[in-house]
């Protein structure tokens, strides 16, 4: 008997203090409460009750009542969140990009891509793991419509990590992105059945004309032969110029890399890919640099996809 108890009260012990760290760490983080009505308040989660949630904003209690609270994000550690000038980001590639962002000072585009990145990283044939890397220059009043970025992804398959996002002004100074300013959300809302497809959407802070914008993400899943399968389409012409574009895919040798080009209606002259096999691997690189824009201001012209070049890339 006396064991029993004993065994009773260790297990009881175990779960005081589990629940005493997990208030503890949650009422250390800095969290976004989201009200149905749109109102958002950052602060501190204090305690979660049958029907009041207690939450800290500027040093103050305020009870809400359960049913008002669409919902709570817990803030996430991101990249470059304390930083405050670009001279204490070490990156090679952020680096370069705030080089080469330097040189472009003309209004007669509205902005410029100085990075487009997107790797593959497959560990077989169907779990992979994306990220996605981009970087854009405001050159114009119109181009400050570039300070609200977004990403899709399909939900079923898919999670997602805004590893980070930051604006640089002309003095070097970093704008990390503010947690409120973050949503992920489906892309037709009204319709369940598709749900399925999400968009992360956020604005960044102090994008006027000189900012420099530059995120990144990380996507981890899966791909599957007949419900998703694996196929890229990349226009290789767009309406703004950009710097440079990488497409990379790290894939296990056996599987069979394919790819092909749709030559468009318009002049382009193509890069190759570059594919490489290393113990067993395959790597396939397709990097351009220095692509021009083409405006299509013409009416009654072909829809984009068949007037602009693009890649293809899939498994076969």
């Amino acid at each position: 008997i006396y064991f029993y108890y004993m065994k009773k009260l260790t297990v009881l012990l175990v779960l005081f203090f589990l629940s005493l760290f997990n208030f503890f760490l949650f009422s250390q983080s800095n969290s976004i409460i989201i009200l149905k009505d749109g109102r958002e308040y950052k602060g501190k989660l204090i305690s979660i009750k049958e029907n009041d949630i207690l939450f800290q904003i500027d040093g103050r209690l305020n009870f809400f009542k359960r049913e008002s609270v669409w919902k709570i994000n817990f803030q996430k550690k991101r990249d470059y969140e304390n930083v405050k000038n670009i001279s204490e980001i070490k990156d090679n590639e952020i680096v370069e990009i705030w080089s080469n962002s330097l040189k472009w000072q003309s209004q007669e585009n509205n902005f410029v891509v100085l990075l487009d990145k997107t790797t593959y990283n497959f560990k077989d044939e169907k779990s992979v793991t994306i990220r996605m890397k981009k970087a854009i220059k405001i050159l114009s009043m119109d181009g400050k419509d570039e300070s609200i970025q977004y990403f899709y992804y399909l939900k079923k398959y898919f999670n997602v990590n805004l590893l980070y996002a930051i604006s640089i002004t002309e003095d070097g100074s970093v704008f990390p992105v503010s947690e409120s300013a973050i949503n992920d959300e489906p892309l037709n809302g009204n319709y369940p059945i598709y749900d399925n497809l999400h968009r992360v959407k956020f604005g960044l802070k102090n994008s006027d004309i000189g900012t420099t914008i530059i995120w990144e993400c990380e996507l981890t899943g899966t791909y599957d032969e007949i419900e998703n399968p694996f196929f890229i389409r990349k226009q290789l012409v767009n309406s703004y110029p950009v710097e440079k574009r990488i497409i990379e895919i790290t894939a296990p040798k056996k599987i069979n890399l394919s790819y092909s080009f749709y030559s468009g209606l318009i002049y382009y002259k193509t890069s190759h890919p570059v594919i490489k096999i290393q113990n067993d691997t395959t790597i396939f690189n397709f990097t351009e640099n220095s692509i021009a824009e083409y405006v299509n201001d013409e009416e009654n012209c072909p829809d984009d996809t068949l007037l602009y070049p693009s890649i293809n890339i899939n498994f076969n």
